[in-house]
Parts: C-alpha cells; structure tokens; sequence
C-alpha cells in the first residue's frame, strides 16, 4: 500500500503531481490504464489515501510530504482530504 511505502522509506517514483489535476478536472469518467503488474493497485491506493477525509493536515504531511502534492500550496491540492473513500478488495474473495 502507498502508506506502507512512505512508511518503510521504499522507492516510488513520484506521479503525485497529477492527482489535483485529475480531481479538478471536472465531472467526467477517468480512464486509468496500465500493462499488467505494472502498479494499478498502487496508483488507486496513493489516489485513495490523497482524497481520504481520515487524512487530516497533520497525517496528509505525514504521507505526502516527501512527494509533489506535499510540497504544493494547499489551495492547488483539488479535492485532498475531502472525500469518504470506500475501500474494496476483491483479490481475497473465494472463486
């Protein structure tokens, strides 16, 4: 998870620039698209953990602040900490 790897100091290249603009970008549908094993999950989880209203100012620092959105005014960073974010994992379900 995105938490984890801010956590354990791990290396993640840095896309966190694009998630204001993908939030402000108005209503439309977002297609995000990736090759297999190439970090879907990874992207949905740091999109999750950007807009989760659990991440107050003090724990968006927290996650973030090595990181583009980090460094951002607060005003450019659309939609962070603004949204209730349900979390589903359907790799555990059973066939």
């Amino acid at each position: 998870s995105f938490s984890r790897f801010v956590n354990e100091e791990l290396w993640l290249a840095d896309r966190t620039s694009y998630l204001p603009r993908l939030v402000g970008a108005g209503e439309q549908a977002k297609l995000l698209t990736r090759p297999r094993r190439f970090g879907k999950t990874m992207v949905l989880d740091t999109f999750a953990e950007y807009l989760d209203v659990k991440n107050g100012s003090k724990r968006f620092k927290e996650l973030f602040s090595r990181f583009a959105v980090g460094k951002m005014a607060p005003k450019e960073c659309v939609g962070a900490g603004k949204y209730f974010v349900l979390r589903l994992d359907s790799s555990k379900s059973g066939d």
